[in-house]
């Protein structure tokens, strides 16, 4: 007489078998063949995720550092309060400030005085974006396709890029640096008379830098009270 019972597998699946009293025979046999290669693969995708978070933390820790060391000198200690000073567009601003090494209160205030931070500004010489970057110009930095320009991002990254140009040009001169900036480094280099554009131009973005340094400096004070208030 057969004897059919069940019995549950290793991975959870019922098996029926066939008992008999001297053999034991298996009516069906259930593995999942794909089981040890969904393993390895989620396993490679979890140390995946966490190299990615561990890099994630150490460039925000080191992006953190720098600016902090940049700022400490004004009160402002983290990249939070930095970024969050710098506008609508702080984390682009800080991301050019750092890799072109230029303040990032010099780069907004340029951005100001260029476009008032509209990205789709198009002046009457054909200049684009936020720190109005001329199609020309930004061929020659390696970017061709001119719709690039407004994109926020690509065009922060141009305009802080031919800023600094201007500022290692010109030993760190920022008047001279800007003028070379809105009318070209051949006024500068051949002293030629600024254009009345430029003329307003040059301390329009020197008060609005300094107004932005003032403001920042301000601000990283009153953090630094609430913080110490806060850990008291």
């Amino acid at each position: 007489m057969q004897n059919f019972g069940f019995r549950i597998s290793n991975f959870g699946i019922i098996r029926l078998e066939n008992r008999q009293s001297s053999t034991k025979s298996e009516i069906s046999k259930s593995r999942n063949p794909k089981f040890p290669s969904q393993a390895i693969v989620a396993c490679f995708h979890l140390l995946l995720v966490t190299g990615l978070l561990v890099m994630n933390g150490l460039l925000l820790n080191r992006m953190d550092k720098r600016v902090g060391q940049r700022f400490s000198s004004v009160g402002e200690t983290s990249a939070p309060a930095v970024v969050a000073a710098l506008g609508p567009y702080g984390n682009f601003i800080m991301q050019a400030s750092i890799h072109y090494d230029v303040d990032p209160h010099l780069i907004r205030a340029v951005m100001l005085a260029e476009s008032n931070e509209r990205p789709g500004a198009v002046s009457h010489a054909n200049a684009r974006g936020l720190m109005q970057v001329m199609p020309a110009t930004a061929a020659d930095l390696g970017v061709k396709r001119i719709h690039a320009l407004f994109d926020p991002q690509t065009n922060i990254s141009l305009g802080s890029k031919y800023l600094s140009m201007q500022l290692e040009r010109f030993d760190g001169d920022v008047r001279k640096a800007l003028i070379a900036y809105n009318a070209g480094p051949g006024t500068v280099i051949r002293d030629q008379r600024l254009p009345a554009e430029t003329r307003a131009y040059v301390p329009k973005v020197l008060r609005l830098w300094d107004r932005l340094q003032s403001r920042a400096k301000a601000e990283g004070r009153q953090s630094n009270v609430l913080a110490e208030r806060d850990h008291e």
